[in-house]
């Protein structure tokens, strides 16, 4: 592919940037003193350089694109029988074609990808064959099976995130595929899409739980990346689920999976990095069930897995999180006081955190409340309330949280009757929307029983 071919600017402009990156200082960054590096005889003119970005840009663009297409022999294959067909060269695109979806037949996988691109072969062929109605029979099961797939990706994704997600969500045509699986039975992806999407939106089962758990790792192997990343993260969800709901004991499996997840490469991306939340979800299941050593070794084996920008971050929250479970509260006082968060999620996971330690430092200290405390309440109140990027049910589990904090920090040192707690508990306990549910409910019990 021809790129940086029309003059030396854009090729100079190119090694500049690369000099600059990745932190780009503006002190070489400045549009004058780019022009002075590329054209150092010729007075500033600031078109050109908007110019050179411009045009630098949509070269970038164009790289990409074309280096996406080369990695996708799939959607290259599409194209080339596309194009036997516009030439007039049936008998090579029939070829081609026939050639595909044997590769595609052989695949283990059942992507709804490779769903898409058999219905896309079959499509394009059908008016060239002569049994033309089993190819457009052909071409309507494998587009059925694609926006199955598809559709139950989709779905499973949504119900993974519905804590994040604001409102009532309304998925057409899932009874339809319910349905479909009960008169005729759907292949396996499917059918393991469906029964995590179950475990999501239904009744928790852990005989279901563990069936698919099980298959997942069996088909593991064979899965796009994009069914693999989801299925994962939804059983995931699921513990985490189960332990909000009903166990908070069963953080241990949701560590079980996440180590599993780690020794068959579930949990890492198409580049083979961890993710922040990943990489800090590990690490505080680790810490809630005593795994410390485990916990720690993890973070020195695989924070080099995190992406540079936000590894900082990551380790010390994780670490943070390790101390807090070993009642090192001065020590995580001191690693999260002053952090700059580099996102809001690490904000509210930090902010959070160093509340409740201050919480369980004042209850260590026979409930003495310190100021730091409750400037640091007060703060993280305006924090959420004045954050605009939360959905309404992530705001209002922490605005709950803080609103519960308080009000146990209140009765704390005021001698609260039985009665009074009990209602706390009681309130704590039938709120929908509440961040660290189960610590608050300890708490207060600590507090009825002192």
């Amino acid at each position: 592919m021809p790129l940086l071919n029309n003059g030396e600017a854009l090729p100079a402009l190119l090694n500049y940037c690369k000099t600059m990156h990745p932190r780009f200082p503006e002190e070489l960054a400045d549009k004058e003193k780019i022009h002075a590096a590329l054209f150092p005889k010729e007075k500033f003119k600031e078109k050109r350089i908007r110019d050179l970005f411009s045009d630098l840009s949509l070269q970038v663009s164009d790289y990409l694109a074309w280096r996406a297409f080369s990695s996708d022999e799939g959607m290259k294959k599409i194209y080339l029988i596309r194009e036997y067909q516009n030439r007039g060269l049936a008998e090579y695109a029939n070829k081609e074609g026939a050639r595909r979806l044997l590769e595609l037949k052989a695949s283990p996988g059942r992507s709804a990808l490779q769903q898409l691109q058999k219905f896309q072969i079959k499509d394009l062929l059908f008016e060239d064959n002569e049994t033309e109605e089993e190819y457009l029979n052909e071409a309507q099961k494998h587009l059925d099976h694609f926006f199955i797939l598809a559709k139950l990706r989709l779905s499973t994704l949504l119900f993974s995130r519905r804590r994040y997600i604001s409102g009532a969500q309304d998925i057409r045509f899932l009874e339809e595929i319910k349905q479909m699986d009960a008169n005729e039975g759907l292949p396996g992806l499917e059918r393991l899409y469906l029964a995590i999407l179950g475990l999501l939106s239904g009744e928790i089962d852990q005989d279901v739980y563990l069936e698919a758990r099980q298959t997942f790792f069996t088909m593991a192997p064979a899965l796009a990346f994009e069914d693999r990343r989801v299925l994962f993260q939804s059983l995931i969800n699921y513990t985490l689920r189960v332990i909000s709901e009903i166990d908070h004991s069963f953080v241990s499996e949701s560590w079980d999976l996440y180590m599993k997840g780690l020794e068959t490469g579930a949990v890492f991306s198409e580049r083979g990095e961890l993710s922040d939340t990943t990489f800090t979800n590990i690490v505080i299941n680790g810490a809630a069930i005593g795994q410390f050593e485990k916990a720690e070794q993890f973070i020195l084996d695989y924070e080099k897995k995190l992406p540079g920008e936000i590894r900082g971050n990551a380790v010390a929250l994780g670490r943070a999180y390790l101390s807090y479970n070993q009642h090192s509260y001065e020590r995580v006082i001191e690693m999260l006081r002053d952090v700059k968060y580099s996102s809001v999620p690490y904000a509210l996971r930090g902010r959070s955190l160093l509340l409740r330690t201050y919480f369980d430092q004042a209850m260590r200290d026979k409930w003495r409340f310190s100021p730091e405390f409750y400037s640091h309440l007060e703060a993280f109140f305006k924090y959420v309330q004045r954050n605009k990027d939360l959905a309404d049910t992530k705001k209002l589990g922490y605005l709950n949280l803080l609103s519960f904090t308080r009000t146990l920090a209140q009765v704390a040192g005021k001698g609260k009757t039985q009665k009074g707690l009990a209602k706390i508990r009681d309130d704590i306990s039938k709120a929908q929307q509440v961040i660290a549910k189960d610590w608050l409910l300890k708490r207060a019990k600590l507090i009825e029983e002192r």
